[in-house]
């Protein structure tokens, strides 16, 4: 879906970003205005570089600044919630817009109908005539001319009242527009972890939404804490650790093992 345009809220702007060089926000903005025309960034420095119109060295003093700006991975949860706010928006419009269109083609239908039936009520009363008129002139027998019976008009039946809310689907939507689109296992866990209590999970993922790492707050109320995982000796601790690699693998993407060197998740 073509955008070619983005909501950008002033105050909120400048209040974020009055720390940043003329540079800074140059690069910041041009980073942003990608990230709402392809539905994020690329997680590599040479790309990110590029698209910030940067020099090797511009890019190296700039990039914890611009970093600070965005959660893990370059993602930005502000523009991801106007994207599926635009997304929403969009689909709206086609749906009215069809519906509208579908109101005038019924419409014309009847207008046709209306006319080819008083047509032909228009014939049977000329034709009634005639044959009386003919009848008198000539002194005959009067017959009885059978009347032709207006067509029968078919009207398409109204359409059936839109299906209600899925609070399912709406737990997903919301918990993807929250934790990133690849997020619908950790939802589904959570989901599991409530008991099967669509609306209590959909209030974890709201509340997760104010938090500074929703995916890790999720990964808490999953494991039945009240907050972030908590890490011990500069390394995170295993119960978390053991829910990132489940995570993993139940999408298929291999054994993944933990370097403890840099406490990041490798792949083999």
């Amino acid at each position: 879906m073509s955008r070619p345009w983005m909501p950008l809220w002033i105050s909120d702007y400048l209040g974020d970003t009055q720390h940043l060089s003329t540079l800074e926000h140059g690069a910041y903005l041009l980073l942003i205005m990608q990230y709402w025309q392809k539905e994020g960034l690329p997680d590599d420095d040479a790309q990110l570089m590029r698209i910030a119109r940067l020099t090797p060295d511009e890019w190296s003093n700039a990039r914890p600044m611009l970093q600070a700006l965005f959660k893990q991975g370059w993602k930005h949860p502000r523009i991801d919630a106007e994207l599926q706010l635009s997304d929403e928006k969009y689909e709206k419009r086609s749906k009215a817009g069809k519906e509208g269109g579908k109101a005038s083609a019924l419409a014309r239908r009847r207008a046709k109908f209306a006319s080819a039936e008083a047509l032909v009520q228009q014939s049977s009363s000329n034709a009634s005539t005639n044959d009386t008129s003919n009848a008198s002139s000539n002194n005959a027998a009067k017959f009885n001319q059978p009347q032709p019976h207006p067509p029968i008009v078919s009207v398409p039946s109204e359409r059936a009242p839109p299906a209600p809310p899925d609070p399912e689907k709406e737990l997903f939507d919301r918990g993807k527009q929250v934790l990133g689109k690849k997020a619908g296992g950790l939802i589904a866990k959570l989901k599991a972890a409530k008991g099967g209590n669509i609306a209590l999970a959909r209030a974890a993922i709201e509340q997760a939404s104010t938090k500074q790492d929703p995916a890790e707050y999720i990964a808490a109320a999953i494991r039945g804490g009240a907050g972030p995982p908590a890490f011990t000796g500069g390394r995170p601790n295993g119960g978390f650790t053991q829910f990132l690699i489940d995570q993993h693998e139940e999408q298929s993407h291999g054994p993944i093992t933990i370097d403890h060197d840099d406490s990041e998740l490798a792949k083999h």
